[in-house]
Order: structure tokens, then C-alpha cells, then sequence
């Protein structure tokens, strides 16, 4: 009996040292698991307070954003805006050519109309003159053409 109890008191000993070990073993990890849990959170802290001073006073994504599409609007803007003054500029010359063109016209004609007023050689008057309108006009084109040219 005394050997039953005495091995049964080992066995028990046994048991609770194994016990304690367990229980020292998960301590052990416990601790570790803390400990690298808490240099986790430190090195976000210091991570979180490095950006904050990377981008303090950088605008909100959202904010950027719009500024951003804001911009781009604006470019497009801009260029359709060139675009129609081009335009603008190509009307407004080829209305000028018009009118120098009637202006000359009309002076021909009242050049005309005084020259068949003296009946002197009324047809070789009508076909200097329609000689020298055609020049004129020749003229007329090719000077706008190339002052085209030369603000181009």
C-alpha cells in the first residue's frame, strides 16, 4: 500500500511538474507574443507619425481629386476656347477679303460708270478696266495670303 501510494504520489509529481512546465511554457509565449504585439504597435506609431509629417499640410485625396479633374476641364476648356478663336481669326479674314473685295469692286464700277459717262472709247475702257479689277483682286488675295503667313 505504501508503495501504491508512493508511486502514485511520483506519478502525481510527475504530472504536476509536466503541468507546470505547460504552464511556464504558455507563460513564456504569452509574454513573447505581448512583447512582439507591443514592438508591432510602436513601429506603427512611428510609421503613422512619419507620414503624418511626410504630408502634413498635403490637401485630403478626395479634395486632390477634384482639383485634378477641375484642371483637366479647364485644359479642355482652354483648348476648345483656341480652337474657336481660331476660327474666329479664319471668319473675320475671309470677311475682310470680302469686303476689300466689293470695296474695289464698287470702286470699278464707279470709275466705270464715269469713264462710259464720256462715251470715248467706251468698250476698250471696259476691258482695261475689267483687266485691272481682275489684277487688283489678284493682288488683293495673294497680300492677305501672306500676311496670313506671316502671323502664322
Amino acid at each position: 500500500k505504501l508503495e501504491a501510494a508512493t508511486s502514485k504520489s511520483q506519478k502525481m509529481e510527475i504530472a504536476n511538474l509536466r503541468q507546470d512546465q505547460k504552464l511556464h511554457d504558455k507563460e513564456q509565449a504569452l509574454y513573447y507574443a505581448r512583447l512582439e504585439g507591443r514592438n508591432r504597435a510602436r513601429h506603427l506609431q512611428q510609421t503613422i507619425q512619419s507620414l503624418r509629417r511626410q504630408f502634413s499640410g498635403a490637401l485630403p485625396l478626395p479634395q486632390q481629386e477634384k482639383f485634378s479633374k477641375t484642371m483637366i476641364q479647364l485644359q479642355n476648356d482652354k483648348l476648345k476656347m483656341m480652337d474657336d478663336i481660331q476660327h474666329a481669326e479664319q471668319e473675320r479674314r475671309n470677311s475682310e477679303n470680302k469686303a476689300l473685295e466689293l470695296e474695289m469692286k464698287l470702286k470699278g464700277l464707279e470709275e466705270l460708270i464715269a469713264t462710259l459717262k464720256d462715251t470715248r472709247g467706251a468698250q476698250k475702257v471696259i476691258e482695261w478696266h475689267m483687266r485691272i479689277e481682275e489684277l487688283r483682286l489678284q493682288e488683293l488675295k495673294l497680300n492677305r495670303e501672306l500676311a496670313k503667313q506671316k502671323e502664322e
